[in-house]
């Protein structure tokens, strides 16, 4: 949505009202993984968005990969890519077509049970080879297990369905 200057200043007020960012569900190493309750039934509800990834640099001089929506016919982002793509990390991607789905993870970064709202960001092809043959046999609104195997581009997420919390308790 493209605001005037004026529009903008008048949103300040709005804008400034301590916003928490939703953070990205991920796990960080092989064999990791959380217990997590998806906020959606039906898989087929679920967000897609072609989106490309720009290389952006912090202010400390750290480089990090950002979604950002593609604009579809005659996107910049699209051309731009082109002239990226011999590279490793480009400074923007081709577009690519992401889902997103909200969960909440039962346990935090260290292992502790302290639920939390979070968006799983998969490509297209989770939602074809894994979301939804599970989905086929079993309710996505209960407890389910993700666990992650893997590096680099061998990373999966694979589904379970979870009667048991990561200590061996059952799951109320």
């Amino acid at each position: 949505m493209r605001l005037s200057l004026e529009q903008a200043e008048s949103r300040k007020p709005e804008r400034n009202t301590n916003f928490k960012y939703v953070n990205e569900f991920f796990l960080k190493s092989e064999g990791e993984s959380n217990i997590v309750r998806f906020l959606f039934d039906d898989p087929t509800n679920i967000e897609i968005h072609g989106v490309h990834i720009i290389r952006m640099t912090t202010k400390s001089g750290k480089q990090i990969p950002v979604a950002v929506d593609c604009l579809g016919d005659n996107c910049p982002l699209c051309k731009e890519a082109q002239n990226h793509t011999a590279e490793k990390f480009p400074l923007v991607s081709r577009v690519r077509d992401n889902i997103y789905m909200p969960l909440i993870a039962m346990y935090d970064n260290n292992g502790e049970v302290k639920p939390s709202y979070r968006v799983f960001v998969r490509g297209i092809n989770y939602y074809k080879d894994t979301l939804a043959p599970f989905a086929k046999r079993n309710e996505l609104t209960e407890a389910v297990e993700i666990e992650r195997t893997g590096q680099g581009v061998g990373t999966r997420y694979n589904l379970y369905n979870a009667r048991k919390d990561l200590d061996g308790n059952p799951i109320t």
